[in-house]
């Protein structure tokens, strides 16, 4: 076993545990055989890395293009209706990135690098109507 892992692997275990028992996802992901944590951004809130907006056309957008992201951020509000992850370098889409978004309409997830999509991504977005996906290397 690599020992300089070990130090790593605790505390990315205990950032899984923590962020479980707040209600947000975990965020760690796998990389060279050693756990390298990777705190996903957060859309919108204190510390947010997306264009957040309430307008009178629609009740919450959240705008994340050209952000040079390259994980979907967690923390969408419950009342986002319109997600825009348009021009980054998101490789993956987590299957959770839409959980707790039930009123979401319209997302946008062209022009990046993602090659699957997880076959339940969408299930529980019972009001989604558009997804715009395209210029990517699908599978």
């Amino acid at each position: 076993m690599d020992l300089s892992c070990v130090g790593l692997l605790l505390v990315s275990v205990t950032m899984v545990t923590s962020d479980v028992e707040t209600g947000n996802t975990a965020n760690v992901l796998w990389d060279n055989g050693c756990q390298d944590e990777v705190i996903r951004p957060e859309a919108c809130g204190a510390s947010h890395i997306c264009k957040c907006n309430k307008t009178s056309r629609t009740p919450f957008q959240v705008d994340c293009s050209s952000r040079h992201l390259r994980v979907v951020p967690i923390g969408f509000p419950p009342n986002t209706t319109w997600i825009n992850l348009d021009r980054n370098q998101i490789s993956i889409l987590p299957r959770d990135m839409l959980w707790g978004t039930p009123s979401l309409v319209t997302i946008v997830i062209s022009t990046n690098n993602v090659t699957t999509i997880p076959p339940d991504l969408f299930s529980n977005s019972t009001m989604l109507r558009h997804v715009i996906i395209r210029f990517h290397a699908l599978a």
